[in-house]
């Protein structure tokens, strides 16, 4: 890419890595660590042409994923926490997909080093 001075990398996190909260200190940890440095590559790598931007998705839905698995065994702990996600609902993998491909595609051009979340309002902290 460098060669090239053209070229756009996308790394996926999450609003965990955002929020600092939960149990799971190694997952959030490293999601906070992939937001960062997307933003540290970003400033290395712009002048050569090459834009890295960070996708922070919140809860996702997926069928046979861990919320697809709770729904099965707590509906009610489910019913609630979509019900805290302002838009009502667990965001699915093509509208994340989409996401990416924005900051991938040319339309984004002028975007570098930015942590793009995708979650229907779940994340309420300042960006």
């Amino acid at each position: 890419m460098r060669d090239r001075r053209s070229g756009s990398i996308v790394f996926v996190s999450s609003i965990s890595g955002l929020t600092g909260q939960g149990a799971e200190h190694g997952y959030v940890a490293m999601k906070a660590a992939l937001i960062a440095a997307g933003k540290t590559l970003a400033v290395e790598l712009a002048r050569d042409g090459v834009r890295v931007n960070v996708v922070a998705p919140g809860s996702i839905f997926e069928p046979g994923n861990d919320w697809d698995r709770q729904r099965a065994s707590d509906p009610e702990g489910i019913a609630a926490v979509e019900g805290s996600i302002p838009m009502g609902r667990f965001g699915t993998p093509d509208e994340v997909a989409r996401c990416i491909v924005f900051l991938l595609s040319d339309v984004s051009y002028w975007v570098v080093g930015h942590c793009l979340v995708a979650d229907g309002g779940q994340f309420p902290g300042i960006r």
